[in-house]
């Protein structure tokens, strides 16, 4: 398939802070498609930020609710889409949606979406639920961004990259002359979704805006080390989700100690454990919401690696999420299942690619 697409992809982390949406022309197919990016944006959830939290936090809520949200959701969804297409001129053929992820715990997963709302707006077709076919495979379902990075960045030198989301990712990248079958991807450990979380409670705010806060505290090492332990996952092929979130430390081992040193003693422990991820590889490449937190990204700073952004190398950090769920979208489009063996865990041959709606 030689012709062209445009494709729009949409992605809220488990951040739960915001959607950020990429509009690409994606020309030709399956695992040799080419990308370039035609523009993006990011927009906040506003009132529904509460409770898409409270749902991912399994508070109890009426049917009513429920469906309430999850229509409201999809609008915020066209709007967002239909204000992208216009900024670009364009008319989009494909969007992926990868929706809100509200329980993740293998192999149960819930992205929240109701598509209805972006169909009404856009004639088009929509994928979304892309998790699901590596979940019924037999896989973690999570995470999916690794065949992406791959075919954005596989031209470069062996590099990590590093999504600073809602819970930090990793995608290993072998040297060009490398194949596919050679990526590494896992999940680390709760991020940017932490952090914010003990903005909320010892701050009163959604965040530590760009990690001021954070840059004025001490690490303590005993609180930093009893974190990484929370953290600590044994099993060789698991995503992180629901109860991975590490809140308790922050009442717990945390409790004693200022705002300022909780949040620095988080990014220490957070900083350790992508350091020893990356253990042999030189170049950290940053993308993520994390990328706007400079004590996170200045405490990476000083393991001694090379670090720079995803918009150093073609995409800007805050769309290469979106980015990959609209390459998802347009794999699953080509009948290309976007999980990796290596990486998601999956057994059998996925039997389908997403949920479709048609015009």
């Amino acid at each position: 398939m030689d012709t062209s697409r445009i494709v729009a992809g949409t992605m809220t982390g488990t951040s739960i802070d915001g959607i950020d949406l990429a509009l690409t022309r994606i020309t030709g197919a399956g695992l040799a498609m080419k990308v370039e990016l035609l523009g993006h944006l990011s927009r906040p959830l506003g009132e529904l930020a509460p409770s898409l939290r409270a749902m991912a936090r399994n508070s109890p809520m009426t049917a009513e609710e429920f469906t309430v949200i999850s229509e409201r959701f999809g609008q915020l969804h066209a709007d967002a889409l239909l204000e992208l297409a216009r900024q670009a001129e364009v008319r989009i053929d494909l969007v992926a949606c990868h929706g809100q992820t509200v329980f993740h715990r293998p192999p149960h997963s819930l992205q929240l979406l109701d598509p209805a709302p972006i169909s009404r707006a856009l004639d088009c077709p929509i994928v979304f639920n892309l998790r699901r076919s590596d979940l019924l495979a037999g896989g973690e379902g999570a995470p999916l961004t690794p065949i992406a990075d791959w075919i954005l960045f596989r031209n470069h030198s062996a590099m990590a990259i590093v999504n600073l989301g809602g819970f930090a990712n990793i995608t290993l990248l072998p040297p060009s002359d490398q194949s596919i079958n050679q990526v590494l991807g896992f999940d680390l450990c709760p991020c940017n979704q932490l952090l914010d979380e003990i903005a909320r409670i010892r701050l009163d705010q959604p965040m530590d805006d760009q990690g001021r806060v954070a840059t004025r505290g001490t690490v303590d090492q005993t609180s930093s080390m009893a974190l990484k332990q929370r953290f600590g996952c044994e099993e060789a092929v698991r995503s992180l989700g629901t109860d991975d979130e590490a809140f308790d430390w922050i009442d717990s081992d945390a409790g004693t100690l200022s705002d300022e040193d909780a949040l620095a003693t988080a990014i220490d422990a957070i900083t350790s454990m992508i350091l020893d991820a990356c253990e042999g590889i030189d170049q950290l490449c940053l993308a993520g919401g994390g990328c706007r937190n400079m004590a996170l990204v200045e405490a990476l700073g000083r393991t001694g690696k090379s670090i720079i952004l995803t918009d150093q190398i073609g995409i800007p950090a805050q769309a290469r999420e979106a980015v990959a769920i609209a390459m998802i979208g347009t794999l699953a489009q080509d009948r290309v299942h976007p999980g990796l063996r290596q990486i998601t865990g999956y057994r059998d041959e996925p039997s389908f690619h997403g949920f479709w709606v048609n015009p």
